[in-house]
Protein backbone atom coordinates (compact mmCIF):
# COMPACT_ATOMS: atom_id res chain seq x y z
CA UNK A 1 0.00 0.00 0.00
CA UNK A 2 1.35 3.39 -0.93
CA UNK A 3 0.64 6.24 1.44
CA UNK A 4 -0.32 9.63 0.09
CA UNK A 5 0.79 12.65 2.08
CA UNK A 6 -1.40 15.69 2.27
CA UNK A 7 -0.66 18.73 0.16
CA UNK A 8 2.02 21.01 1.58
CA UNK A 9 0.75 24.53 2.26
CA UNK A 10 2.84 27.49 3.43
CA UNK A 11 1.67 30.90 4.66
CA UNK A 12 4.04 33.72 5.60
CA UNK A 13 3.11 35.90 8.56
CA UNK A 14 2.81 38.76 8.47
CA UNK A 15 1.92 38.79 4.77
CA UNK A 16 2.22 42.58 4.59
CA UNK A 17 3.82 44.96 7.05
CA UNK A 18 4.99 48.54 7.42
CA UNK A 19 8.18 48.56 9.47
CA UNK A 20 9.82 51.54 11.18
CA UNK A 21 13.34 52.37 10.03
CA UNK A 22 15.79 50.62 12.37
CA UNK A 23 13.22 48.07 13.59
CA UNK A 24 13.43 44.31 13.19
CA UNK A 25 11.76 42.42 10.34
CA UNK A 26 10.46 39.07 11.60
CA UNK A 27 8.81 36.75 9.05
CA UNK A 28 7.63 33.21 9.75
CA UNK A 29 6.67 30.51 7.25
CA UNK A 30 3.82 28.49 8.77
CA UNK A 31 3.59 25.06 7.14
CA UNK A 32 0.80 22.51 7.14
CA UNK A 33 0.63 19.16 5.38
CA UNK A 34 3.34 17.50 3.38
CA UNK A 35 5.71 14.80 4.53
CA UNK A 36 7.61 16.78 7.16
CA UNK A 37 11.35 17.33 7.18
CA UNK A 38 10.82 20.82 5.78
CA UNK A 39 13.55 22.85 4.10
CA UNK A 40 13.15 26.62 3.77
CA UNK A 41 14.51 28.80 1.00
CA UNK A 42 13.92 32.56 1.35
CA UNK A 43 14.78 35.22 -1.24
CA UNK A 44 14.21 38.94 -0.96
CA UNK A 45 15.40 42.42 -1.88
CA UNK A 46 19.09 43.16 -2.48
CA UNK A 47 20.03 39.51 -2.99
CA UNK A 48 18.71 38.48 0.45
CA UNK A 49 18.72 34.71 0.96
CA UNK A 50 18.19 32.51 4.00
CA UNK A 51 17.41 28.90 4.90
CA UNK A 52 16.20 29.78 8.41
CA UNK A 53 12.66 29.95 9.69
CA UNK A 54 11.69 32.41 10.97
CA UNK A 55 13.87 35.03 9.32
CA UNK A 56 14.91 37.93 11.49
CA UNK A 57 16.48 41.04 9.97
CA UNK A 58 17.57 43.62 12.57
CA UNK A 59 18.01 47.36 11.90
CA UNK A 60 15.79 47.52 8.82
CA UNK A 61 16.50 50.23 6.23
CA UNK A 62 14.84 51.26 2.97
CA UNK A 63 17.05 48.63 1.27
CA UNK A 64 14.93 45.97 3.02
CA UNK A 65 11.71 47.17 1.37
CA UNK A 66 10.24 44.67 -1.08
CA UNK A 67 8.84 41.18 -1.52
CA UNK A 68 10.16 38.23 0.48
CA UNK A 69 9.39 34.81 -1.01
CA UNK A 70 9.76 31.49 0.78
CA UNK A 71 9.71 28.08 -0.86
CA UNK A 72 9.20 25.21 1.55
CA UNK A 73 10.13 21.72 0.38
CA UNK A 74 9.20 18.56 2.28
CA UNK A 75 11.05 15.22 2.45
CA UNK A 76 9.25 14.00 -0.70
CA UNK A 77 10.47 17.09 -2.58
CA UNK A 78 6.95 18.49 -2.80
CA UNK A 79 6.94 22.26 -2.32
CA UNK A 80 4.82 25.32 -1.70
CA UNK A 81 5.60 29.02 -2.02
CA UNK A 82 4.27 32.19 -0.38
CA UNK A 83 5.31 35.84 -0.19
CA UNK A 84 5.30 38.80 2.17
CA UNK A 85 5.44 42.46 1.22
CA UNK A 86 7.53 44.65 3.55
CA UNK A 87 7.71 48.43 3.45
CA UNK A 88 10.34 50.14 5.61
CA UNK A 89 9.65 53.81 6.37
CA UNK A 90 12.25 56.50 5.91
CA UNK A 91 14.56 57.30 8.80
CA UNK A 92 13.33 59.80 11.39
CA UNK A 93 15.80 62.57 12.21
CA UNK A 94 15.40 64.80 15.25
CA UNK A 95 17.30 67.92 16.24
CA UNK A 96 16.46 69.56 19.58
CA UNK A 97 17.61 73.18 19.74
CA UNK A 98 19.19 74.19 21.93
CA UNK A 99 20.47 70.87 23.22
CA UNK A 100 21.82 72.66 26.30
CA UNK A 101 21.27 76.18 27.58
CA UNK A 102 22.13 78.31 30.62
CA UNK A 103 19.66 81.09 31.42
CA UNK A 104 19.38 83.90 33.97
CA UNK A 105 16.27 84.00 36.18
CA UNK A 106 13.46 85.96 34.51
CA UNK A 107 14.55 84.98 30.97
CA UNK A 108 12.33 83.17 28.52
CA UNK A 109 13.05 79.57 27.53
CA UNK A 110 12.37 78.37 23.98
CA UNK A 111 13.17 74.83 22.83
CA UNK A 112 12.32 73.55 19.35
CA UNK A 113 12.14 70.01 18.01
CA UNK A 114 13.00 69.89 14.30
CA UNK A 115 11.95 66.59 12.74
CA UNK A 116 12.29 65.13 9.27
CA UNK A 117 11.76 61.74 7.63
CA UNK A 118 9.26 59.10 8.55
CA UNK A 119 5.72 59.37 7.27
CA UNK A 120 4.81 62.88 8.45
CA UNK A 121 1.84 63.77 10.62
CA UNK A 122 4.11 64.19 13.64
CA UNK A 123 2.92 64.12 17.25
CA UNK A 124 5.10 65.79 19.88
CA UNK A 125 5.27 64.74 23.52
CA UNK A 126 7.45 66.83 25.86
CA UNK A 127 8.05 66.20 29.56
CA UNK A 128 10.26 68.08 31.98
CA UNK A 129 10.85 69.36 35.51
CA UNK A 130 7.90 70.02 37.83
CA UNK A 131 5.53 67.87 35.81
CA UNK A 132 5.98 69.96 32.66
CA UNK A 133 4.20 68.50 29.60
CA UNK A 134 3.46 69.84 26.13
CA UNK A 135 2.39 68.54 22.74
CA UNK A 136 3.80 71.48 20.74
CA UNK A 137 6.77 71.49 18.37
CA UNK A 138 8.29 74.48 20.20
CA UNK A 139 7.94 74.94 23.93
CA UNK A 140 8.14 78.34 25.59
CA UNK A 141 8.39 79.06 29.30
CA UNK A 142 8.33 82.73 30.22
CA UNK A 143 10.09 84.19 33.26
CA UNK A 144 12.05 81.07 34.22
CA UNK A 145 13.38 80.35 37.71
CA UNK A 146 15.70 77.70 39.13
CA UNK A 147 12.69 75.34 39.36
CA UNK A 148 12.71 75.20 35.55
CA UNK A 149 16.24 73.72 35.55
CA UNK A 150 16.54 70.13 34.37
CA UNK A 151 16.14 67.91 31.34
CA UNK A 152 13.31 68.42 28.88
CA UNK A 153 12.63 65.15 27.03
CA UNK A 154 10.73 64.82 23.79
CA UNK A 155 9.36 61.88 21.85
CA UNK A 156 8.12 62.50 18.32
CA UNK A 157 5.87 59.89 16.70
CA UNK A 158 4.99 59.88 12.99
CA UNK A 159 1.70 58.78 11.42
CA UNK A 160 3.00 55.18 11.10
CA UNK A 161 3.70 54.95 14.84
CA UNK A 162 7.48 55.21 14.42
CA UNK A 163 9.15 57.27 17.16
CA UNK A 164 12.37 59.08 17.97
CA UNK A 165 13.44 60.78 21.21
CA UNK A 166 15.74 63.61 22.23
CA UNK A 167 16.30 66.07 25.03
CA UNK A 168 17.53 69.50 26.06
CA UNK A 169 19.29 70.33 29.32
CA UNK A 170 18.31 73.65 30.91
CA UNK A 171 20.18 75.37 33.72
CA UNK A 172 18.75 78.51 35.34
CA UNK A 173 21.43 80.17 37.50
Amino acid sequence: SIGVDSEIIVAVTPSMSNICYGSTINLTAQVTGGAGGYNYSWVGPNDFTSTSNPIIIPNATNANTGTYTVTVTDSNECFSTDTASISVGSELNLSVQPSSIVLCPGSDLNITADISGGSGGYNYSWSGPNGFISNLKTITINNVSSSNSGTYNITVTDSSGCAISGSSTVTVN
